[in-house]
């Protein structure tokens, strides 16, 4: 009985290793009422076996770059500094934008994220990272152990299979798995939010999630792997004549505009912050948008306390965008545009997970930040809290799982 039980104890032992296995999807820019029955009826069947969170809140500014960034370190991003798509760093005398390289913009002595805390506490735990953004910089100190740098207009499909023979390899398999795709965003910004384009997209995201199904089942992690889906932020419709020209309402040679629409971040010449600061708030008055001294941004967007938060912040109203150039860059009636207020419903992500460390069935209505989704995914991966500090709360995404 002895050398029975001893091989019981081992496949227990494998079974709770691959229990820990979490993979970790972005679909960039999926607005959170785009699920449906109807509309995404894989994904609906996805959440139906695992939890649907309501409402998730994106960190402000509700952009790209910043939210994936959030999302894998659990910091908002006056904390973890990257504050917009396009950043001025007044240390540096630089500029970032999503084309930038160099673990300067990205290190900051407390940023962790999840692919980098995988490989930090054992040997034998290994992650995979496919185009999400940072993950081509070593960042404390550490590099993901197989990575894939981003490529416009990629082959999802041929990228999932890739994801999944890391997972499934003899030697060294990943246990975590982080992968963004560019849909349906870059779509949506063209076409607007509700288009038939946009609706095409999202069509081709719910079948590569059943696609995603199918090929776990068939290399024999289904049972065993933990997946979260989410996005970054949701998405506005923006007609052009809600465009404002800020060359046409202020004096911009008193000022530098850093940042992307609709949130702009606002350097005052030396001697002009007070003229720029009064300007900016006059025009303001009649051209749908907020301007905030930094120290006075509202703070529930905890946007305040960083270098690279700039003398002023412009903050468009929902369905209007501001800029120095306004021109008619998207394809479509309308725009689609993000970066608004990140309790605004329009920019709702989205949130689903299922596995066998999540609750079955679990429809989830309280509010929380997808900064919290970091001390969650170091419970997944058995890390201890403790050593991985955030700006998250894990009690307030604690009754996702089973065990709470």
């Amino acid at each position: 009985m002895k050398p029975i039980f001893v091989l019981f104890a081992c496949i227990q032992s494998i079974i709770a290793v691959n229990e820990h296995k979490l993979i970790l999807i972005s679909f960039d820019g999926f607005r959170n009422d785009y699920f449906s029955e109807k509309d995404t009826p894989n994904l609906f069947k996805f959440a139906k076996n695992g939890v649907w969170g309501r409402n998730m809140i994106s960190t402000f500014t509700t952009k790209t770059f910043p939210n994936h960034f959030s999302i894998v370190t659990g910091y908002y991003q006056e904390t973890h500094g990257i504050v917009n798509n396009v950043i001025f760093d007044p240390i540096f005398n630089e500029t970032f934008s999503m084309s930038s390289r160099g673990n300067k913009w990205w290190e900051n002595g407390l940023s962790i994220p999840i692919w980098v805390a995988n490989q930090m506490v054992k040997n034998d735990q290994y992650s995979y990272v496919s185009m999400w953004p940072g993950s081509w910089e070593e960042i404390h100190g550490r590099r993901p152990h197989y990575s894939e740098p981003y490529v416009e207009k990629s082959n999802f499909e041929k990228r999932i299979e890739k994801m999944i023979a890391a997972l499934s390899r003899k030697r060294k398999p990943a246990n975590l798995a982080v992968m963004y795709f560019d849909e349906p965003d870059q779509t949506s910004h063209h076409y607007g939010p509700f288009s038939k384009e946009t609706r095409e997209k999202i069509k081709i995201v719910d079948n590569l999630v059943d696609f995603l199904i199918k090929r776990l089942e068939k290399a024999n992690l289904a049972n065993q792997a933990n997946i979260i889906i989410l996005s970054d932020h949701g998405m506005a419709e923006v007609a052009f004549e809600n465009m404002i020209d800020l060359n046409k309402i202020a004096d911009i040679s008193c000022f530098r505009v850093f940042g992307s629409a609709p949130v702009l971040n606002i350097l005052a010449n030396e001697g002009k912050k007070e003229l720029v600061y009064e300007m900016l708030k006059k025009a303001s008055i009649k051209n749908h948008f907020n301007v905030y001294k930094r120290e006075e941004v509202p703070r529930k967007y905890h946007y305040s306390n960083h270098r690279r938060i700039l003398d002023f912040v412009i903050e468009a109203h929902e369905g209007y965008y501001v800029d120095t150039v306004i021109e008619k860059w998207f394809r479509g009636q309308k725009a689609g545009v993000h970066g608004y207020n990140n309790s605004l419903f329009s920019m709702r992500p989205l949130f689903l997970a299922s596995g066998p460390a999540f609750k079955k069935q679990f429809i989830y209505d309280n509010l929380f930040e997808n900064i919290d989704l970091y001390p969650l995914m170091c419970k997944i991966l058995d890390l201890n809290l403790a050593e991985f500090p955030s700006n998250g709360t894990f009690n307030k995404v604690k009754a996702l799982l089973k065990e709470f």
